[in-house]
């Protein structure tokens, strides 16, 4: 059971998330967040050359 009126919640994101592609959508009175990291927050694989 859910109570009715406004509700607020606040969060500090971290640096690894893409603030631009932040979405956030109401589905059923159920919010859902996509919070995307960050390209650079990704792991990369970086090719070795032997000498």
């Amino acid at each position: 059971e859910f109570g009715s009126g406004e509700y607020v919640r606040k969060f500090t994101l971290s640096d690894s998330v893409d603030r631009e592609r932040i979405k956030a959508s109401m589905k059923n009175g159920v919010l859902e967040l996509f919070l995307p990291k960050a390209e650079k927050a990704k792991p990369r694989k970086i090719e070795i050359h032997s000498a």
